[in-house]
């Protein structure tokens, strides 16, 4: 988990971005390119639907599984 303050759910979308294209870069592992997947979620305080600490982690673990059902490689946003 990461927390971003002062960051809003665009600035957090554009560095789940980042970090998804950076960690799919290939790396070289036992004289072999090795590549990793990730989905990663993003969820935003305040968010009408997110009230506090736990109303949060529950949109992040929604978020995280959309960009799980939709595939390695993406990101998904609690929309609410």
């Amino acid at each position: 988990m990461t927390i971003l303050p002062e960051t809003g759910a665009e600035g957090a979308l554009a560095v789940a971005e980042k970090l998804r294209a950076l960690l799919g870069e290939p790396y070289p592992l036992d004289g072999a390119l090795a590549r990793i997947g990730v989905s990663i979620g993003v969820a935003a305080f305040p968010h009408p639907e997110v009230r506090g600490g736990e109303d949060l982690l529950s949109a992040a673990a929604e978020a995280m599984k959309a960009a799980r059902r939709a595939g390695t490689g993406h990101v998904g946003r609690f929309d609410g």
